[in-house]
């Protein structure tokens, strides 16, 4: 909801704002091609850098572009008074254009891969069924950003001009980005997805060794009792190396 939000905040109030600084009709339509076509070039490669970054650091960064776009659009008089040159109005544009797929292309697989990860909720529920109500509400909520987003962009508009309004949402925005690194991974969403991938691939070795080796003392054992016959219950040895078989198994289930 946040995230089509933020893409749709300047649709109701940025024409208006270009216009009143002597902007033509054709500059107008330029400011809102731009940034869709860019985000339309771009999205069929966003699985690139999701293949070299988790998904959410490439989310995280996306927002901190589409915050420095909007700061370069709305201008500060108290840094620069650039919001009256179109270059740099026109670069924010091209920066929430290229961001825009970054923060909402990957998502939904994020979502996903979250619920697959969850061993419990896989045991109570079915994962198709979770999987298809994660869908239906993400685009719910996804709906639901897109009329909140020119909503508040009037209102703080209407109360406030389109400067500081910007000044005021690029605030919320850095205030959810801080929120979004400090509780999704801090500097872990910047590593490479392969490293995980890597980890799970030797747990699964560790366990398949741990099997053989369960499996390997089972028939030992099964042979022993064939060549020797049943050994003595006051064996103490015998005692303590079930003992350890036991514990193997334990550690094994366990893990699985």
């Amino acid at each position: 909801m946040f995230i089509t939000m933020t893409i749709q905040y300047l649709a109701p109030v940025l024409s208006i704002h270009l216009h009143a600084y002597g902007y033509s009709p054709e500059q107008i339509g330029m400011a809102y091609g731009i940034p869709a076509l860019l985000y339309a070039s771009t999205v069929p490669f966003i699985y690139i850098l999701t293949a070299r970054m988790k998904k959410r650091g490439i989310i995280l960064i996306g927002f901190v572009m589409i915050c420095l776009g909007m700061a370069m659009i709305g201008g500060s008089d108290s840094l620069f008074e650039f919001q009256k040159q179109p270059v740099f109005i026109f670069l924010g544009l091209c920066i929430i254009g290229l961001s825009a797929g970054m923060i909402s292309i990957p998502v939904l697989p994020e979502m996903l891969e979250c619920v697959e990860e969850d061993e419990e909720l896989a045991k109570k529920h079915d994962m198709e069924h979770v999987e298809n109500m994660i869908s239906g509400l993400f685009i719910s909520f996804q709906s639901i950003g897109e009329a909140i987003g020119p909503v508040v962009s009037s209102f703080l508009t209407d109360s406030f001009g389109f400067q500081i309004s910007q000044e005021v949402y690029c605030g919320i925005l850095l205030v959810f980005i801080m929120m979004y690194f400090l509780l999704a991974g801090n500097f872990h969403m910047f590593t490479s997805p392969s490293a995980q991938l890597v980890s799970e691939d030797d747990r699964d070795e560790e366990k398949q060794k741990m099997l053989t080796t369960v499996h390997e003392e089972k028939e030992s054992s099964i042979w022993n009792r064939e060549v020797h016959g049943p050994p003595k219950t006051d064996d103490l040895e015998y005692i303590e190396e079930m003992q350890k078989r036991k514990a193997i198994l334990n550690k094994w289930k366990s893990r699985k």
